[in-house]
């Protein structure tokens, strides 16, 4: 929407599909950038709900864990 308060998103899953409906009382909704020549974006459950809980994702940083020697 133009203000960029409410969140619309679809998961699918082996079970079905869920739609994800979230509308902020405050600040507004940063949008996750396809590719360069993608025209969507796929996010995993861990991505997806740092992005409904408003982490940016761009921030968001993928560490890998070290194994002990």
């Amino acid at each position: 929407n133009r203000k960029r308060d409410r969140v619309k998103a679809l998961w699918w899953e082996t079970g079905g599909l869920t739609l994800w409906y979230k509308r902020l009382e405050q600040g507004t909704v940063e949008l996750p950038r396809p590719d360069d020549k993608a025209s969507h974006v796929t996010l995993d459950n861990v991505e997806l709900a740092m992005w409904i809980a408003g982490v940016s994702l761009k921030a968001a940083k993928n560490r890998r864990k070290r194994m002990a020697a």
